[in-house]
């Protein structure tokens, strides 16, 4: 298994640890369509999950972690989630 991604404004890893695609996906389904259910496709979503809730209690830690995410470059590649790059960068600029 590849070495996730560190990011530099992930001092902690938090983000490295759940993966910019599936941080988006979840993000995608709290804010836009909770019908949007293929960040359940990750093994670990239970634990992103956790991680991603705990995010929010720190508002401006997550905020920034959304600046950054909405504005970062997405490669071009297959994700664990199934999620098309076209469709996952139209989910980017929604979220």
């Amino acid at each position: 298994m590849p070495n996730p991604i560190r990011y530099d404004f992930d001092p902690t890893g938090e983000l490295s640890e759940m993966g910019a695609v599936w941080f988006i996906a979840y993000t995608y389904y709290m804010s836009v369509d909770e019908n949007e259910l293929r960040w359940k496709n990750a093994r670990t979503w239970n634990h992103r999950e956790q991680l991603y809730r705990a995010m929010l209690m720190n508002p401006q830690k997550f905020g920034l972690y959304l600046h950054n995410i909405r504005n970062m470059k997405l490669e071009k590649r297959k994700n664990s989630l199934g999620i098309p790059y076209d469709e996952l960068v139209e989910m980017q600029k929604k979220i």
